[in-house]
Formats: C-alpha cells, sequence, structure tokens
C-alpha cells in the first residue's frame, strides 16, 4: 500500500494520534529529567521539577486539542457560509451564541481567581527577609557560642581532674590515659588532649566521630592560650568531612580548680621551680552540612522562639549555656 494512502487511511485514526502524544511526552520529559540531573540538584527537587513539566504538557496539549477542534468547526462554517450552504448561517449565529455564553464568564472567572490567588500569595510570603534572616544568624551564632563555652567548661573540668597527675612521670601515663578517657564518655567531647606549654603530652578520640588522626592546633592557638588563659578556633577535620571546633584551657589558680575557664597563669611561689602550664584542649566535630553553611550564607532559618527545633548538636548541650 503506497505511503499516501496509508497517510489517508489513518489519519483520523484517534488511537494513533494519542499514541504520538504519548511518546512525544516521554521522549520530552526523559530529556528534560537528564537536564535537571546535569544540574547536580537534589532529587526531591528534579522529581517535582519533572512532574510540574508533565503536567504542563498535559495541559498545553489539552488547551491546543480544544483549540484545534473549535477552530476547525469555524473554520468549516465560513467555508459553508462563502457557498452559501442552507441553514449555514443560522448555525454560525448559534455557534457564536454558545461560544459567547461559555467563554465570557469563563474569562471572568479566570480573572476573578487570579486577582484572589495573587493577593492569597502575597499574603502568604510577605514576611520581610531581612529579620527571618537576622533571626537565622542568631540561631547559628547560639550553636557557636555554646559550642565554645561547653568546651571551655569541659576543658576547665578535665584540667582539675588531671591537675594531681605527673605528666612527666611515664608510670602516670595509664592512669592520664584511662581519666582521659572517662573524661570523653562523661562530656560527650569528640577530642580531648593535654600540652605541657605547647609540648604535646597525651590525647583521646572518640570512635564514633569517625576522627582518624589527632589535628595540629598550631602554635599560635596554643600560645594564644596560654597568654589569655582560654582561647577558641576552628579549623578542618582531619580525615573525616566537617568543622572541629577547639577550646583550650590553661592551668591557673581557683577558676581552673572549680572547673571554669581560667585567667592568665599564676606566677610560681618563691623557691618553687617554675613549670610549664598545662593546657586541656577539647574539640567538637561540627556537622558537614552545618559547617558549610557560613553565617553570611544562611537561607533557611527559623525564628527564634521557646518551641524551635534544636539542631543535633546543640541537644548534645543544657540549655542553660545559652
Amino acid at each position: 500500500m503506497p505511503l499516501r494512502e496509508k497517510i489517508d487511511r489513518h489519519r483520523k485514526d484517534h488511537r494513533l494520534i494519542a499514541a504520538g502524544l504519548v511518546v512525544l511526552l516521554l521522549l520530552f520529559t526523559a530529556l528534560f529529567y537528564l537536564l535537571q540531573r546535569g544540574r547536580d540538584l537534589p532529587a526531591v527537587l528534579v522529581t517535582n521539577r519533572v512532574l510540574l513539566f508533565v503536567l504542563w504538557y498535559v495541559n498545553v496539549v489539552l488547551i491546543l486539542v480544544v483549540l484545534f477542534v473549535l477552530l476547525r468547526n469555524l473554520f468549516k462554517l465560513l467555508i459553508e457560509r462563502r457557498h452559501r450552504v442552507l441553514g449555514s448561517n443560522f448555525k454560525l449565529k448559534l455557534v457564536a451564541t454558545y461560544i459567547g455564553l461559555s467563554l465570557f464568564p469563563v474569562l471572568a472567572l479566570f480573572l476573578i481567581a487570579t486577582e484572589l490567588l495573587q493577593g492569597s500569595i502575597d499574603r502568604w510570603f510577605n514576611t520581610p527577609l531581612a529579620p527571618v534572616l537576622a533571626r537565622g544568624n542568631a540561631v547559628a551564632q547560639a550553636l557557636y557560642d555554646r559550642i565554645e563555652q561547653t568546651g571551655l567548661r569541659d576543658g576547665a573540668r578535665a584540667l582539675s581532674q588531671i591537675r594531681g597527675i605527673d605528666l612527666a612521670a611515664p608510670e602516670e601515663r595509664p592512669a592520664l590515659n584511662r581519666r582521659l578517657r572517662e573524661l570523653l564518655t562523661e562530656t560527650g567531647q569528640d577530642l580531648l588532649a593535654v600540652y605541657e606549654g605547647t609540648d604535646f603530652v597525651n590525647a583521646i578520640l572518640k570512635p564514633e566521630s569517625g576522627l582518624t588522626d589527632l589535628p595540629e592546633p598550631g602554635r599560635a592557638f596554643l600560645s594564644e592560650a596560654l597568654e589569655q588563659g582560654e582561647a577558641f578556633t576552628t579549623l578542618e577535620a582531619p580525615g573525616v568531612r566537617g568543622t572541629l571546633m577547639l577550646a583550650a584551657v590553661a592551668s591557673t589558680g581557683a577558676r581552673a580548680a572549680a572547673g571554669e575557664p581560667a585567667g592568665p597563669p599564676a606566677p610560681p611561689a618563691a623557691g618553687e621551680e617554675a613549670k610549664p602550664p598545662i593546657l586541656v584542649v577539647t574539640g567538637t566535630l561540627l556537622d558537614p552540612v552545618l559547617s558549610e553553611q557560613r553565617l553570611d550564607d544562611l537561607v533557611e532559618v527559623a525564628p527564634v522562639s521557646a518551641d524551635i527545633g534544636v539542631p543535633r548538636e546543640l541537644q548534645r548541650f543544657p540549655r542553660a549555656d545559652l
């Protein structure tokens, strides 16, 4: 059978037309999905966009089908009127009346619904962005402040617990190691390290944290802690994604013995040989997602309120520390 005859035979086959539209839908959806996946978007966002594309395609196809049928019938009526077919004028007036009676109410309803929807959207999303970002920054800053204060408090507590251990004596190392393990479990920190001055003595890592190597805080950080009595810094966690937040406390006087952040080192007593002050460094591993969100880049935030959802990192610390 010639191609022309096949086309004439199947041109009014509605099943063939519907199958063609479905094939086009699958083809365009696959292309759209590949384009969205190539932009490294989250899987949930890609799924939502593909679903919206499918709905948009179906809506456009239905609109085109209705327009095609309507214009086809109007064109046939005009041809019949030009050839002065009996009843063509009456049929044209009847169709125009039906179109007017259905089209004008639909357009009026569409305009009213659009205005109502636009007004509702404006009211829903009318919250100013600056206060929301400010509250989000306050939440993030509260997290950093809480981790800092908790690290200093736990470091001072550890310092008071190991004060009676002679760090220079090799036979005291097992006791120091055992006590540091107990403190690591009690405080929930990811790292506890002990220094004499700027010289490393011992350190304990929490296995669950994923840390594989000891961090190198640097002499500048240790010197600052020796001079000021305490210091706080952040650095890249070795061997694992995330940010390690370090707090250092130096041994001096009554405040360190009481488990509070210490002040500058006290001078030695007369006739006593000066020993290097003891430094205890605590470390908290911040979740990679939170560590990548800088305070000035925070977008998805929540208002600061009594019933705000507290991140997992904050749940490790008592609310009284805020």
